[in-house]
C-alpha cells in the first residue's frame, strides 16, 4: 500500500513540509500564492518573522488518491449538469457504457474538450487543465461544476455527486486514468531520457521539485543578508573588556547559540549624563596615567588596523588591474550582445511582433520559463508542446505557436545567446562587487579617528588624508559602476593609496608608545581608574554604535536561521523515499509490461533501455534510447513515436494495477500513421474485452471506424460499443451531445435517409418557405442529400469495395457490383439537382427559386427508391456470380 506508506512518511515530517506535501497532492500545480505560503510556514517554523499569518495544514487520507488495490472499481455512468465549462450548452447528458467502449466523436471546436477537462480534474491525471467558463464575459464566473454519476462494482445503486472545481477530488472515481496530449507521461529531455512516473513517485517528485524552488528562494535571501554583513563592525573597543568580548562574537562564524542576545547587548548600553561627566573627569585626571594612555594607544591602533583593512580592500577592488578587467568585461558583454542581436534578427525576422530577442523580451521569456517549472514541473521548461496552455495567455498552443516557442528556446539556449548571457553574468558579478564595496563615509572616519586626530597635528593630517581618499574612492567607484562602454574608463585617474603606508607607520608608532607606557609603573588607584575609564569609553562607543551592532546581530541571527531553513528544505530524504518506493512499485513486472506494450505498438526498432532513476528529490522511471551518441531524444523520436511510447507506458502503468480501473483516452492517435492507429485501436479494444471500462474521445474518423471494426472482430466475442457525437449548434452552444449516434460522415445510407426524413418533417411543420432562415434550411437539406448520394455510390452501388474510412479493398464484394447506363443517368441528374439547390454559386440570371416541399419529398423518395432497387439487384447479381465460383455440374448418363 504505497499511499499508506506515503502518509506514514509524511506524518514524520515537519509541519511546514506536511503542508507543502498537501498542497502538491491537492493542486499538482504550485502557484505563487501557494509557494509564498510554504515559504511563510518554513520561516515561521524557524522563528523568522513572516509577512503573512500561518496557513499550515497537515496531509490526510482525503488529500490522496487511494491505493488501487484498496479501492473498488468504479464505473462512470454519466456526466451531466455541466456549468461554467467552456460555454457549455445546458441540459446535456453524456452517458458512458459501464462495460465495453464509449466512443465519443467531436470535431475541433465542438465542446468535446470541456468534458475531457472535467474528467481530468476528477480522475487520475498528471496534468489537470485549468477550466475556464466564458472568457468573453467581463464578470468573474462561478467555478466549473458538474454532476458525476457512477456505479461501484458489486453494488446495485448508481451513485452521484456534485463536483465543483476547486473542491477535493472524488475518491470513488479517482483511479480511472486519463491519457491525452498533456498526460502522456512522456517527457523527452536533454539527458537523452524519457521520464515515466507512477502516481506515488510522481507526488514525491513534485514535492522534491517544490523543495528545490524553496531552497533557491532561501539561498537568495541568504545572499541578501550576506551583502548587508559586508559592512564591518565598529572598531576601537578596549581589548578584554566585556563590551569588546560581546562585539567580537558578532562574526559570521559564530554559532547561533553563541551569539550574544539583544538583551545582553542592551544591558551594556546604559549611557547617561552622569556617566558622561564621570568619563570627562577621568579623562582629565588620567591624562598623565601611563595605563590610561597605553589603553588609548592600543584602542586607536585597533581602529587604524580596521581602517587599514578597509582601504586595502579598496585598493584591490579599484586597482588598475580591476579597471582593465572591467573594461574587458564591458567590451565582451557589448560584443556578444550584438552577436546575439544579429542572431535574433536573422531568426525572428518573420515574427509578428518586433524586438524579439531584446533585453525586455528576454526578461519576459526568463520569467515564463520560471513559471513553467511551477505550472508544468515534470516538463523541461518551457512547456512548448502543441496543445498545452500558453504560459502567458493560458490558451492552448497551436502548432504554429508551439514551433515559435521552440525557436525562442533554441535561441536562448544557442551558442550566441549563451555567450552573451555568460558575458553579462561576468559583468554583473564585477558590477555587483563594486556596488556592495564598503567605502567609509566622512562621518564614519571622523567618528572612528576622533581620539587619533586629537593626539598630534601630523595625525590629524593623516585623518584628513583618509577622508580625502574615501571621497575619491567613492567618486571612482561611481564612474566604474556607471560605465557603459570600455572607452569611458580610458582616462580614469589612478587613486593615491600612500595613506596605507602612513597608517602602517602610525600603527607601529602607537604600539611602540603603548609598550613604553605599559612599562611604566602604575599604582593600584591608577589601575582602578584606568579600567573604569576603558569601561566608560566602551560604554559610550557602544551607545554611539548601538543601531549598527544590533542590526548586525539581527542579520547574523537571520542568516543562521535561514541556513537552518535551507537544510530543512534539502531533498535527500525525498530521494531516499522515492528510491524505496521505486523498489516496491517499479519492479521487473513494469519493465516487462513496458516491453510488451512497445512490441504491441511496433516500437521495437527504437532499441530502448528501461531503468529507474532519482536525483535531488526528482524521481522517475527512465525509458531511454540506447544510443551510442549523446543526443536529445526529442531530436530523434518523431511526434508519433513519442505519442505511441507514451501510450505504451500509460497502458503498462494501468495494467500494473491489481484491479481493472477504467481508462479515458482523448485523441490517442494524434500524429500516428494508419498502421499504428490500427494497433492502438486494437489495444484499447483488448482492454475493454478484458473487462475494463474504456472511454475514448476522438476527432479522427479513421480511428473511430477502426475502433468499431476491431470491437466487432474481437475474439473470443465482440466488444460492446456505444457511440455519441458532441457538436456545436448555433441555437444551443458548445458541447451538444447526440446520444447513441455517430458522425454524419460515418453514417450509412439508411441512417442518412432517416436524418433527411426528420429534416424534411421539420420543414413541413412550417407553413411558408419565403424567409432567409428557411432558405438556409433547404440548402442544408440538399447538401446532405448530395452527400448521401455520394455515400450510396460507395456503399450500395459499389458494394463497399472501397470505403473512405476503411483500410481494405474488398475485392470479393465485386460479386454484387454492376453499373449500367441507367445507373449513370439517374445518379448524374440527381447529383445535378442536389448541387444546384445546395448552395453552389450560380449566375444571377438563372434565379433558381426555393424548391417546394413536394419537390424535396420527391427527391428524397427517388433516393430511397433507387437505394432499394440497387439493393435488390445486388442480391440477385450476387447469387448469379456465386454460381461462377463453382464448377458447372457434370451430366451423367445411365
Amino acid at each position: 500500500m504505497a499511499i499508506s506508506a506515503i502518509l506514514d512518511w509524511v506524518a514524520a515530517l515537519k509541519p511546514w513540509q506536511q503542508d507543502a506535501f498537501r498542497r502538491v497532492a491537492t493542486s499538482l500545480e504550485i502557484d505563487d500564492a501557494s509557494l509564498s505560503a510554504i515559504l511563510n510556514n518554513l520561516l515561521r517554523e524557524h522563528e523568522i518573522p513572516a509577512s503573512e499569518e500561518p496557513d499550515c495544514l497537515p496531509l490526510s487520507q482525503k488529500h490522496l488518491i487511494q491505493d488501487a488495490d484498496v479501492m473498488p472499481v468504479a464505473r462512470l455512468c454519466a456526466l451531466d449538469e455541466v456549468q461554467n465549462t467552456n460555454r457549455p450548452a445546458t441540459g446535456q447528458v453524456l452517458p458512458f457504457a459501464t462495460h465495453g467502449i464509449t466512443l465519443i466523436y467531436g470535431g475541433n471546436g465542438s465542446g468535446k474538450s470541456g468534458y475531457c477537462r472535467i474528467l481530468k480534474k476528477i480522475c487520475r491525471a498528471l496534468v489537470k487543465d485549468t477550466i475556464y467558463s466564458d472568457v468573453f464575459l467581463e464578470a468573474n464566473p462561478e467555478p466549473a461544476q458538474a454532476r458525476i454519476r457512477y456505479k461501484i462494482d458489486g453494488k446495485e445503486d448508481v451513485q452521484d455527486a456534485i463536483w465543483p472545481d476547486g473542491n477535493e477530488p472524488l475518491v470513488d472515481v479517482a483511479h480511472l486514468s486519463v491519457f491525452d496530449s498533456h498526460n502522456a507521461r512522456l517527457y523527452v529531455d536533454a539527458r537523452n531520457s524519457i521520464d515515466y512516473l507512477p502516481y506515488e513517485i510522481e507526488l514525491l517528485t513534485r514535492f522534491g521539485q517544490t523543495l528545490t524552488v524553496v531552497q533557491n528562494r532561501i539561498s537568495q535571501m541568504i545572499s541578501e543578508v550576506d551583502n548587508r554583513l559586508r559592512l564591518g563592525l565598529p572598531a576601537g573597543f578596549t581589548p578584554r573588556t566585556k563590551v569588546h568580548e560581546l562585539v567580537e562574537k558578532l562574526q559570521p562564524t559564530t554559532p547561533l547559540s553563541d551569539l550574544p542576545k539583544a538583551e545582553e547587548i542592551a544591558e551594556n548600553n546604559k549611557w547617561n549624563e552622569g556617566l558622561a561627566r564621570e568619563l570627562n573627569a577621568l579623562q582629565v585626571s588620567g591624562e598623565s596615567d601611563p595605563e590610561v594612555l597605553a589603553s588609548k594607544c592600543r584602542r586607536v591602533s585597533s581602529v587604524l588596523k580596521q581602517l587599514q583593512q578597509d582601504f586595502t580592500t579598496l585598493k584591490s577592488m579599484l586597482s588598475e588591474k580591476q579597471v582593465v578587467a572591467l573594461q574587458n568585461a564591458i567590451a565582451r558583454a557589448n560584443e556578444t550582445a550584438k552577436a546575439a542581436q544579429l542572431a535574433a534578427k536573422d531568426l525572428f525576422s518573420t515574427e509578428p511582433l518586433p524586438h524579439v530577442g531584446s533585453d525586455v523580451w528576454q526578461r519576459m521569456f526568463r520569467y515564463a520559463k520560471e513559471y513553467s517549472i511551477l505550472a508544468y514541473p515534470d516538463v523541461p521548461p518551457p512547456a512548448t508542446q502543441e496543445g498545452v496552455l500558453c504560459l502567458l495567455c493560458q490558451q492552448p498552443l497551436s502548432q504554429e505557436a508551439s514551433e515559435r516557442l521552440l525557436r525562442f528556446e533554441e535561441y536562448v539556449t544557442g551558442a550566441a545567446k549563451k555567450d552573451a548571457d555568460q558575458a553579462t553574468q561576468d559583468l554583473d558579478e564585477i558590477m555587483s562587487s563594486l556596488k556592495f564595496l564598503s567605502i567609509p563615509s566622512t562621518q564614519d572616519i571622523n567618528s572612528r579617528l576622533a581620539e587619533f586626530q586629537e593626539m598630534t597635528t601630523k595625525r590629524r593630517k593623516v585623518a584628513e588624508q583618509a577622508i580625502a581618499l574615501a571621497i575619491s574612492a567613492a567618486e571612482h567607484r561611481a564612474k566604474l559602476v556607471e560605465a557603459k562602454l570600455a572607452d569611458n574608463l580610458s582616462d580614469l585617474p589612478a587613486l593615491d593609496f600612500s595613506l596605507l603606508r602612513a597608517l602602517r607607520e602610525e600603527i607601529d608608532s602607537l604600539n611602540q608608545e603603548a609598550r613604553i607606557l605599559e612599562a611604566a609603573k602604575q599604582n593600584a588607584e591608577q589601575e582602578i581608574r584606568s579600567k573604569r575609564l576603558s569601561q566608560l569609553k566602551d560604554t559610550k562607543h557602544l551607545a554611539d554604535s548601538l543601531q549598527i551592532i544590533l542590526a548586525r546581530r539581527q542579520n547574523l541571527e537571520l542568516k543562521a536561521r535561514l541556513k537552518e531553513c535551507e537544510r530543512s528544505a534539502k531533498t535527500n530524504a525525498v530521494s531516499h523515499k522515492a528510491n524505496s518506493l521505486r523498489q516496491e512499485l517499479v519492479s521487473e513486472g513494469l519493465r516487462d509490461r513496458i516491453r510488451s506494450e512497445t512490441e504491441a505498438l511496433s516500437l521495437t526498432h527504437l532499441h530502448l533501455t528501461i531503468r529507474d532513476d532519482s536525483r535531488k528529490g526528482e524521481s522517475g522511471y527512465k525509458v531511454s534510447l540506447d544510443a551510442k551518441q549523446k543526443v536529445a531524444s526529442k531530436d530523434v523520436l518523431s511526434e508519433g513515436e513519442q505519442r505511441a511510447l507514451g501510450l505504451a507506458c500509460f497502458l503498462a502503468d494501468v495494467n500494473g494495477q491489481p484491479k481493472q480501473h477504467g481508462i479515458i483516452v482523448d485523441d490517442p492517435v494524434s500524429s500516428l500513421d494508419h498502421i499504428r492507429l490500427r494497433q492502438v485501436a486494437k489495444r484499447l479494444v483488448q482492454e475493454a474485452g478484458n473487462g475494463r471500462q474504456v472511454i475514448i474521445f476522438t476527432h479522427n474518423l479513421l480511428f473511430f471506424s477502426e475502433v468499431l471494426s476491431k470491437a466487432a472482430s474481437h475474439v473470443p466475442s465482440p466488444v460492446p460499443v456505444v457511440t455519441h457525437v458532441v457538436r456545436e449548434l448555433a441555437e444551443l452552444g458548445f458541447g451538444v451531445v447526440e446520444r447513441d449516434d455517430e458522425p454524419w460522415e460515418g453514417k450509412p445510407v439508411t441512417k442518412r435517409i432517416a436524418v433527411l426524413r426528420e429534416h424534411l418533417d421539420k420543414l413541413k411543420a412550417k407553413k411558408e418557405m419565403n424567409n432567409v432562415i428557411d432558405r438556409h434550411q433547404a440548402v442544408g437539406f440538399y447538401a446532405q442529400l448530395r452527400e448521401t448520394w455520394e455515400r450510396l455510390v460507395e456503399e450500395v452501388l459499389l458494394g463497399k469495395v472501397v470505403e473512405r474510412f476503411g483500410t481494405d479493398v474488398r475485392t470479393l464484394n465485386l460479386k454484387r457490383v454492376v453499373v449500367d447506363d441507367e445507373d449513370y443517368r439517374k445518379i448524374f441528374w440527381a447529383m445535378k439537382e442536389a448541387s444546384e439547390f445546395s448552395g453552389h454559386d450560380m449566375p444571377a440570371g438563372k434565379n433558381i427559386p426555393i424548391p417546394s416541399l413536394d419537390e424535396m419529398e420527391r427527391a428524397l423518395h427517388l433516393l430511397n427508391e433507387y437505394r432499394a432497387s440497387i439493393k435488390k439487384r445486388s442480391n440477385e447479381i450476387q447469387k448469379n456470380r456465386e454460381k461462377l465460383e463453382k464448377p458447372p455440374k457434370a451430366q451423367t448418363i445411365y
